[in-house]
């Protein structure tokens, strides 16, 4: 894939436009924003010295348990030598209230070609493991991790393999089922706002996982699944019959997903 690299200096707003990072496609599932060129070797440096904090590089945003402390202070303390050498930069690792460190920008069709190849499949492949996947790194089908995850687990377990959840469940566990089904069905991140990266990075969305059973669907839900997809799928994000629809397959207090009754 071509980039186009710009780079001026000193850095001014339309130097910083200018030496934006700009790859082909679509934008993945984890993105966040284009990167800049003097985003490179805070990177490279990073993955060359850090392997605990490279973590960070697979899907833009990493739990403090996950990279431990050493790692995220690490990553906290790249913000300073970032800012004082390119002045007008905005911080590229950034704290967030859920003990994460977030890249505020996170092309990772950019990102992975400046890791070397070994290095990258072994992060990947820890982050497989980290959610207790059977997948192979090296076999990704997207240039996204999270894409490639879930295509994994179609693959592995069929098309119409949703969680279920249990009698009285958490509410968070609801949230993840739900989230957990609009990936599975629609191929659509950011139930009720929330980005890919910031699911899965969070401890309890593994909780979560870690306790669910899977159902497939009856033959009504697989009709009226279809129907949206051929309906919605040229609109990105989720839509409103998407999210209803993922929604009340869920009942909490019979436990057990609700049939449609679409077969008709």
């Amino acid at each position: 894939m071509a980039n186009k690299v710009i780079e001026n200096d000193p850095l001014t707003p339309e130097d910083i436009k200018r030496a934006t990072i700009v790859t082909e496609g679509k934008p993945s599932w984890t993105f966040r924003g284009y990167h800049v060129a003097y985003d490179t070797p805070a990177i490279a440096q990073t993955s060359d010295a850090h392997p605990k904090a490279s973590r960070i590089f697979i899907t833009g945003e990493a739990h403090v348990k996950y990279l431990g402390r050493e790692a995220y202070d690490f990553l906290v303390g790249l913000n300073s030598a970032l800012i004082k050498d390119n002045m007008g930069l905005d911080p590229l690792f950034v704290e967030t209230r859920r003990n994460t460190i977030r890249m505020a920008r996170f092309d990772s069709k950019f990102v992975w070609k400046i890791i070397e190849p070994n290095l990258l499949f072994k992060l990947a492949q820890e982050e497989a493991d980290r959610l207790s996947s059977s997948m192979d790194a090296k076999m990704m089908d997207y240039y996204d991790f999270y894409e490639s995850f879930i295509h994994h687990l179609r693959q592995h377990d069929g098309a119409y393999n949703v969680p279920s959840i249990k009698r009285k469940m958490h509410p968070d566990a609801h949230f993840c089922a739900t989230y957990l089904t609009c990936l599975l069905l629609f191929n659509k991140p950011g139930y009720m706002g929330v980005h890919v990266s910031e699911y899965f990075s969070d401890p309890d969305t593994l909780e979560s996982l870690s306790t669910f059973d899977y159902y497939t669907l009856t033959p009504g839900e697989q009709k009226e699944a279809e129907r949206l997809k051929k309906k919605y799928e040229s609109v990105a994000a989720l839509t409103n019959e998407e999210l209803f629809f993922a929604a009340k397959l869920f009942d909490e207090e019979k436990g057990k997903i609700l049939d449609f009754k679409t077969d008709r």
